[in-house]
């Protein structure tokens, strides 16, 4: 599985050997916030959160768009995303 990272509103897949950053394409969000991302790897998605939006979306990892999957509830400004596989 690769792994990726999202800055400015850009997504991009992390070379884990060097750290090198390869720019797959834009999110959709805003500039100013963070984009956190976990993967399911039972149902092979991404998964990402916007601080701004205090939404959760679903990640194309082919071209780094977010689509909606619905607003945060309970919670405000997240600052992780995490998958527990058990």
């Amino acid at each position: 599985m690769p792994l990726y990272a999202g800055s400015r509103g850009d997504f991009f897949s992390v070379n884990k050997t060097n750290g090198a950053l390869t720019l797959i394409g834009n999110t959709g969000m805003t500039t100013t916030s963070f984009n956190n991302f976990g993967y399911n790897s039972d149902t092979n998605v991404l998964y990402g959160m916007n601080t701004n939006t205090d939404s959760l979306y679903v990640v194309d990892r082919s071209t780094g768009a977010f689509s909606l999957v619905g607003p945060m509830t309970g919670t405000s400004n997240p600052h992780g995303l995490a998958y527990n596989f058990e």
